[in-house]
């Protein structure tokens, strides 16, 4: 992972680039039609592989809408990288602090 700059809030270290996830989650802003568009284009492996990218070049930090399915994700991308203790000690700092 690279240096990304980071900042900490109430204690959790968070990187200073958020990924957003309206693409993963089909609100385009745009119109009726983009948004099915983009429903119909976007599936877990695509959203697997952009947030791959986003945490190899050190942004991990993420502000989903749909919490839950995004945090899944965000731990099925971030196992590939660290061990599950890790993982499990920032998740349950993220929901003492939700």
């Amino acid at each position: 992972m690279s240096d990304f700059p980071r900042t900490t809030v109430g204690g959790v270290s968070l990187s200073r680039m958020i990924i957003g996830t309206n693409w993963f989650l089909g609100f385009s802003h745009y119109s009726v039609a983009k948004d099915a568009f983009i429903k119909d284009h976007m599936n877990r492996k695509r959203m697997a592989d952009i947030m791959e990218v986003f945490v190899r070049a050190g942004v991990d930090t993420v502000t989903p809408r749909e919490a839950e399915e995004c945090i899944d994700l965000s731990l099925s991308i971030l196992e590939r990288r660290y061990s599950r203790t890790e993982l499990q000690e920032t998740r349950s700092k993220a929901s003492v602090r939700a």
